[in-house]
């Protein structure tokens, strides 16, 4: 990301709504600087606030560096440029305490959208969607979970404990329990100078980011002097932290941390207290798992708030179990399932496991790891087993654990974690005798997968990214792993992209059963494959490891669904380039959406993200079953509402809010009377949540 000097801010008057972004060429800089024009009416009330509090109060002269370049027009944009307009972040958030301590309060509390564009810190405005209050609301079907966010911002330094309790049905008896309710603190560390917007590295500047979703936020450490994070480490000789923002790529593990062969990080299993300075803000993430045996209804609980044994506040929380079933994820035109993969690069070993080597680990992580993806959404992810030991008995070992786990197991899609194992280590070798081998690899490894999973249906992965000559070379390959049983999938390019006129389905499209297609998603691509009956897959939209959840509820959910695609499967679940908790040690940032612990893995705001992109596609996918079993009603009525449903998925605008998408269409599939499930009551349902 390009540096630069200054950026030009001017505030004045326009009609309500959100602030209007103007680029103008600023001959001094040689970039764009970005112009926004603010009205009073449109400014946050923490910004109002803060505007005046600044003239009584007038800040240093702190320089400050801006956060983005006039390429980052994203939603993060505005609140960065509004924190240009109201002074360096010491100023922030003076402006809550006189609003409550007037009522002897000691903390405010904001409601904020979970898995909005815009980075919450510490110390500066609150987003324009922050509203003050003492209650969240939700609604979610029965197996689902949903996330929902507070702020709290104490009016000196404290110890916060928070405790939730069970959530009681009205007028009945029926209880979610407390357990269901996860929350966790959002821990803002320093990332690279690209973060929340890019995947690309920038050292030479750091900036502070909400991530982390932490019980024990004592495991990160963030030293705001220096810039620096410590991570602590928990050894067998007592506790330690070690810094993991160098920049140097040192080697792994030793000189990293020296006299420890192993990483020992671990979260705490339940929250622990908090201790917040005055006048700042902390996010906490409040997760609800609707058990799939829960009555559909409105519960209600309390969320506490304690300090020294006392009740600072407490927060109403309000739940809505909807009476219909989420259906499983299909394609929109609803011919096909939609695969909800990712690239899993972590493998079995046999020893006592590790997470300083980025790949191996114990069968107890493993476990954990597929639980947390199964948690998420992603059903089928890419097994890369084999492709790190050829070692037939822990391949077997692994299909158990995702047997065990309840994943999606067929088709089982195997991937190459390198490129010497791509077409099961044959890569273009297209002689008579590799092609023999080859034949006889996929089908010892199809033995396998039947007499584990009962089923042959495996798909073989070719050159990762390949084009032009590497795509023919591999031709004879392919007809190979057919002619054994097997199928292909890899990823690569549409026409056009990355000096590739033809792209995969040019050269490949007849012996290709899957591509998954780089960057960007479009309904023509996606026609194209099915024109020739294989399946088309997104990734590298982006790749994982930009902090920011919204871009991967949108780009992984709705967009792809929208584009009639089959499926998606970024890169990657988890791979580190180096030390996995340093974002500043190697010349690319690393692609994640979890960081490893030695009992599982600590998740982000970005994973809770992608969990409820592929939500969105669930409740789309249920909206549409519902159009497509109206549309054949004799009801006039049944017929109408249908089809304005389906004009409303046919012109869903999304780059609008999701969250509003999401209840729309909730109101639609309340409209049809359909059960997606088919257990034929769905009627009842309606009629009990009007009367809810």
């Amino acid at each position: 990301m390009k540096r630069f000097a200054g950026i030009l801010l001017a505030v004045g008057v326009v009609g309500g709504g959100a602030p209007a972004l103007v680029r103008k060429p600023c001959s001094t800089i040689g970039q764009y600087a970005l112009v926004t024009k603010v009205g009073a009416s449109a400014a946050p009330v923490a910004v109002r606030a803060l505007s005046a509090k600044r003239k009584q109060n007038k800040p240093s002269g702190a320089v400050h560096v801006p956060f983005i370049t006039s390429r980052d027009t994203t939603d993060a944009v505005r609140m960065r440029l509004w924190e240009r307009s109201v002074g360096p972040p010491r100023d922030a958030p003076t402006h809550v305490a006189n609003r409550y301590t007037a009522d002897r309060q000691e903390m405010a509390v904001f409601v904020v959208s979970p898995l909005a564009g815009d980075p919450i810190l510490p110390d500066r405005p609150l987003p324009q969607h922050a509203r003050p209050g003492r209650e969240i609301r939700l609604s979610a079907c029965r197996g689902e979970y949903e996330p929902a966010s507070i702020v709290v911002s104490p009016f000196r330094a404290l110890r916060l404990s928070v405790v939730c309790g069970d959530l009681k049905r009205e007028n009945t008896g029926d209880v979610i329990a407390a357990s269901s309710v996860v929350i966790k603190g959002v821990k803002c560390w320093y990332q690279a100078g690209t973060a929340w917007h890019s995947n690309a590295q920038d050292k030479a500047t750091r900036v502070l980011i909400p991530e982390l979703l932490l019980l024990d936020d004592a495991l990160v450490r963030v030293d705001h002097e220096r810039q620096e994070n410590s991570l602590r480490l928990g050894y067998k000789t007592g506790v330690k932290y070690r810094s993991i923002s160098f920049t140097e790529a040192r080697g792994w593990p030793d000189a990293v941390f020296p006299g420890g062969m192993e990483l020992p990080v671990q979260d705490s299993s339940v929250l622990l207290p908090l201790d917040l300075p005055a006048r700042s803000y902390k996010q906490l993430m409040v997760t609800v798992k609707v058990p799939p045996n829960a009555q559909p209804g409105r519960y209600v609980g309390n969320i506490l708030l304690k300090s020294g044994g006392r009740v600072l506040e407490q927060v109403g929380l309000r739940l809505r179990v909807l009476p219909f079933e989420l259906a499983e994820p299909m394609r929109y035109d609803l011919k096909a399932p939609f695969h909800s993969s990712i690239y899993d690069l972590q493998v079995l070993e046999g020893g006592p496991g590790r997470i300083h080597d980025q790949h191996s680990r114990t069968r107890a992580q493993r476990a954990a790891e597929m639980k947390n993806m199964k948690a998420h959404g992603v059903t089928n992810p890419i097994c890369c087993q084999l492709s790190e030991v050829y070692d037939l008995d822990l391949f077997a070992e692994v299909l158990k654990i995702r047997r065990e786990t309840g994943l999606a197991n067929r088709p089982m899609f195997l991937g190459a974690l390198t490129h010497a194992f791509a077409n099961v280590g044959f890569r273009t070798q297209s002689d008579p005798q590799s092609l023999a081998a080859l034949k006889a690899r996929v089908t010892e490894i199809e033995d396998v997968v039947e007499d584990v999973l009962g089923h042959r249906d495996v798909f073989f992965y070719g050159i990762d990214e390949g084009k032009h000559q590497e795509l023919d070379d591999q031709r004879p390959l392919w007809k190979a792993i057919h002619e054994a049983g097997g199928q292909i999938i890899v990823s690569g390019y549409r026409p056009g992209l990355n000096d590739d006129a033809q792209g995969a389905i040019g050269r490949a499209g007849d012996l290709l059963d899957c591509l998954i297609s780089a960057a960007g998603v479009s309904r023509q691509e996606a026609d194209a494959w099915h024109r020739v009956g294989h399946m088309v897959w997104s990734y590298a939209n982006p790749q994982a490891g930009r902090e920011n959840p919204r871009i991967y509820r949108r780009n992984y959910g709705l967009e792809v669904w929208k584009a009639n695609f089959d499926g998606a499967a970024t890169f990657a679940y988890y791979a580190a380039l180096n030390n996995p908790w340093n974002d500043l040690d190697y010349g690319l940032r690393d692609f994640l959406f979890v960081y490893p612990a030695i009992d599982g893995v600590v998740d982000t705001l970005a994973w809770e993200g992608y969990r409820e992109g592929i939500d969105d596609i669930r409740y789309a996918t249920t909206l549409a079953r519902a159009v497509a079993s109206a549309r054949k009603s004799g009801d006039p009525a049944l017929r109408a509402a249908a089809t304005s449903a389906h004009r409303f998925l046919e012109t869903l605008d999304l780059s609008g809010d999701l969250d509003a998408i999401r209840r729309k269409i909730v109101r639609h599939i309340l409209e049809l009377p359909f059960d997606p499930v088919g257990d034929g009551a769905r009627s009842t349902n309606q009629r009990r949540c009007e009367e809810d």
